[in-house]
């Protein structure tokens, strides 16, 4: 259950469905996760500031129980990287990312929490 989250002081005007769906098909793809299963939360008009100053910036956070490692990690940025450069016109060098491999009992769905060991 990939969990994707682009946080950015863009405007709410430049996020369309079409980027977001664009998004959580390629993580799908990347992590051979079915694309029902990935979620993709949208952040924007956000106050962030990078080297003390309001840049445009974008932070995207791609969280999973399983799939993530550092060659599925080095594989996916610059794809990913490059989908928020068309959507949100802000150049690669100011989009930052964080990968989270989750512990499957720290997440719930459902009513319930995975068990230990889910997606190994």
């Amino acid at each position: 259950m990939p969990y994707v989250t682009v946080t950015t002081n863009a405007s709410a005007s430049l996020i369309t469905e079409t980027f977001a769906a664009t998004l959580g098909k390629t993580v799908g793809d990347f992590l051979d996760r079915p694309e029902q299963y990935v979620t993709v939360r949208m952040v924007p008009d956000q106050l962030m500031f990078t080297g003390g100053k309001p840049i445009p910036f974008v932070h995207v956070a791609i969280e999973s129980l399983s799939a993530l490692n550092p060659d599925k990690n080095a594989e996916i940025t610059p794809v990913v990287t490059k989908i928020i450069e068309e959507n949100l016109k802000i150049p690669a060098e100011r989009i930052l990312f964080k990968f989270v491999l989750l512990n499957p009992t720290d997440v719930g769905i459902n009513g319930k929490t995975f068990p230990p060991g889910f997606g190994q």
